[in-house]
């Protein structure tokens, strides 16, 4: 599962005076998605501009960006490897691209050994790079024909959003496996990965876009378009359990219940007759509440980041709420591996 996933967060606007401003505003809404690294690239028209945090390890929301353009995409990453997980911004024979995409490429590492056989350079680590260099590569003439064209050499989960400098192509990838929702401030086309992003522009949300499914935004409006093959649809647990804000709704379902109910299924599964209170990870109550209403067992609120506002990292523990007592804690998965050892080291320190 971790060769295909990550927890990346992608917005975009199109047509639109202050596109920039708006993905800017967007990615803070889906900082859950990633403290690590946010950046947007921006569009006039003529020039593509990109804006990123500075430097590794400070806080990539610490000022908005002046981005001009009527066009714009963003991405928020919790991973720090190099320069791989904002928006990337070339340039190729035919003008500039910028990517934003939330996903990974499980034959990633085998298209970037044939591209590199094939005198390709790169200068980052991510999957992102290696779409670009399919686009760039391809011989259809067209940006969406290229597109197509290198989306079809590739395996994997993603949504993603690629950008010219007078154009604009969403995809959501054939098996459904990543969200990718779509609507509009004012005229504006909106993409975000969670409808919680559009919300805070002040937006309608419309709806996800379809598993497979590729809109095209030019001067023509939107055009959409199905290139790829019917999959059996996939939709990713990790969405569901822990990687949305709890208020969003994901694959048609609101967040928050299917938490609940979540909760309350491993309350059954993994019964226990020797505790005192439940507890969660901070921001991911819903599951520990669901296990506590079934279990009939009272429910704490008990761990905070070190950090006040940080949504991720170290936490701290309100000590006097669990001391001698035999607590459950409640997290989404095995995958929450540092998390959950910093819960754990909190609640005993307690």
């Amino acid at each position: 599962m971790s060769s295909v996933f990550d927890e990346s967060g992608v917005v975009a606007v199109a047509g639109q005076r202050e596109a920039g401003a708006l993905v800017w505003t967007g990615l803070q809404r889906l900082r859950h998605r990633g403290e690590v690294r946010a950046g947007v690239v921006s569009s006039d028209g003529d020039l593509m501009r990109a804006r990123h945090a500075r430097a590794p390890g400070e806080d990539p929301f610490s000022g908005a960006p002046a981005l001009r353009g009527r066009l714009a995409v963003g991405q928020v990453s919790g991973r720090s490897l190099s320069d791989t997980d904002r928006p990337l911004l070339v340039r190729y024979s035919g003008g500039q691209l910028a990517l934003a995409m939330a996903g990974r490429f499980t034959n990633g590492g085998r298209l970037r050994m044939e591209l590199k056989d094939q005198g390709a350079l790169f200068w980052s680590l991510g999957d992102a790079e290696v779409l670009l260099q399919l686009v760039a590569s391809s011989r259809q003439h067209t940006l969406v024909n290229r597109l197509v064209d290198a989306l079809w050499r590739v395996e994997g989960a993603y949504a993603l959003v690629l950008a010219s400098e007078d154009r604009m192509v969403a995809v959501r990838d054939p098996w459904g496996f990543r969200t990718l929702h779509l609507g509009w401030v004012g005229h504006a086309p909106v993409f975000a990965s969670e409808d919680t992003a559009i919300r805070a522009l002040g937006g309608r949300v419309e709806r996800e876009l379809r598993p497979g499914e590729m809109i095209v935004v030019d001067e023509r409006g939107l055009q959409e378009v199905f290139p790829f093959p019917r999959r059996n649809v996939a939709p990713s647990v990790e969405e569901v359990l822990w990687v949305a804000s709890v208020d969003a709704t994901v694959f048609g379902q609101p967040v928050y219940p299917v938490r609940l109910a979540v909760g309350s299924q491993l309350a059954v599964e993994q019964p226990t007759s020797s505790a005192d209170v439940v507890v969660g990870l901070p921001n991911e109550s819903a599951l520990s509440l669901g296990y506590a209403e079934r279990a009939g067992l009272p429910w704490r609120d008990v761990l905070r980041s070190a950090v006040d506002g940080a949504p991720g990292g170290a936490l701290r523990c309100v000590a006097t709420l669990v001391a001698g007592l035999r607590v459950v804690l409640v997290v989404p998965g095995i995958w929450r591996g540092e998390r959950t050892k910093s819960a754990v080291t909190a609640l005993f320190a307690a």
